[in-house]
This record gives C-alpha cells, structure tokens and sequence, in this order.
C-alpha cells in the first residue's frame, strides 16, 4: 500500500480510536490532517486541516523547534516527549503541556509517512492523576509514610514549594539547582538545595529522608498546582527525551 493511502486510513482508524484524547496527526509536510475534538478544545485551535502551524496556533512561536524534533522522529523512527510552556495568541494566559510526538510508519514500506502528537495539559487534574499513581506504588511500601491522625499541612514559602515539586517530579537535586538558576536568573547551588531540602522540609514534614519525604507528600495529596512562580518566567521546550515505544 502506498504512504498516502496508508496514513488516509491510519487517520480513518484515529477518528474512532482516540477521538477522546487530544491528538494531532501530520504529513510528512507538516501539515495537519487530523486534529481530535478534544485536541482542539485544548489548544483552541481552529481550522487547522490541511495547514502547517500559523501565528493563531498556540506555540507557534516554537515552530521551528517543534519541525527540529519532528525530524528527529522521522529519521530516528523514535517516540519524542517533553514539557512546553507557552502563552495563547493575544493573551497573556499561560498554560504548560506535556507533549507525545510518535512516527506513523507504513509497515508495508517500513517508512515514515506522518506523525502523530498527543498532548495533556499539565493541571491540578494531570498532577492528581499522575501523583496519584504515585501515591498507589508508595502504599506498597507502607513502613516508609509516618502514620500521624495530627497531622496537618504545613506552610512553604515559594522558594521550599519550587523546591518540593521538582523533587516530587523525580528531579535529582543537581537538576533543581539548575532550573532554579535558569529562573532566578543568578546561580542555585546544588549545596543550597540540599540544606533547603534537608533542614527545611525534613523539619516541616517530620521525615529523615528524601524518599519518606517525597511518599509522606503524595500520600497527603499534598500538591495540586504547579508553582506559579516556576511559570512565571519559562517559556519553550523542556525535558526532552527520546525513546523506542515499537518494541
């Protein structure tokens, strides 16, 4: 079967496989021939079929790093993912997503003839859904969470709340010193998290270790938003990480 007739019926069957995720599904050209509901909803992007990505499609100033990774896809027969910060056209809104880009292969001609993107906004719904998940593994180990019925929530100041929720995200603390420089725009040593994780939120947490820190938070439901300050100067493309999802 041909590339085109190929990727004509890998749409037919996206139409009614995901028609309940946010996906979008390109040519080799770039230019968008599917675009779900629920994509659309997200983005609130609108007549886009048949068009590469313009100055009214959320991201487009990214354009040009977006057609990088795409690439990339293509040549390396690779699955894409990572974190965009952007804001919506004519406003100063800001939303962060996180990104899935996957080749569509004609596996009668082993070659790539489109892509497809799935995107989930990164809210209070994806955190809860994702550190609940976490919260799920965690019971496994149940010697690991302090059982206390006192216990309440206690107050973090922007710099422990930053620092939390990069850590609860799996980010080592050499990772944390580095995106808070980037923000602040002046050096985070990696010794200056350590103490902040150490002597601060130990101490308000009750917990000796990291790993009784980060399973003592998500079984307390304890984050629910992204720190808004870790929004307020981002914008771009992050986190990117490439792997086979073929076999």
């Amino acid at each position: 079967m041909k590339n085109n007739d190929w990727l004509a019926k890998y749409v037919d069957a996206i139409t009614i496989t995901h028609n309940d995720k946010a996906v979008v599904v390109s040519d080799m050209d770039y230019k968008i021939c599917y675009a779900s509901k629920t994509y659309l909803s997200i983005t609130a992007a609108k007549d886009v079929i048949g068009k590469n990505m313009d100055e009214n499609h959320p991201g487009y100033e990214y354009k040009e790093e977006i057609k990088k990774l795409a690439k990339k896809v293509e040549e390396s027969g690779k699955t894409a993912s990572f974190f965009a910060i952007y804001r919506f056209p004519g406003s100063d809104y800001k939303r962060c997503y996180w990104y899935q880009l996957s080749p569509i292969i004609n596996p009668h001609t082993q070659q790539v003839v489109g892509k497809i993107g799935e995107i989930q906004e990164v809210n209070e719904r994806y955190l809860t859904r994702i550190l609940g998940l976490l919260n799920n593994l965690s019971n496994l180990h149940p010697r690991m969470i302090k059982k206390d019925p006192n216990y309440s929530a206690p107050n973090l100041n922007t710099r422990e709340e930053e620092v939390l929720f990069l850590l609860t995200l799996k980010h080592s603390h050499k990772s944390i010193a580095a995106i808070l420089s980037k923000l602040a725009k002046r050096e985070t040593t990696v010794s200056t998290i350590n103490s902040l994780i150490r002597q601060q939120l130990f101490k308000k947490f009750n917990v000796e270790s990291t790993e009784e820190l980060i399973n003592t938070v998500i079984q307390a439901n304890f984050i629910r938003r992204i720190p808004p300050s870790l929004l307020e100067e981002q914008e771009g493309i992050f986190m990117i990480r490439f792997c086979d999802l073929r076999h």
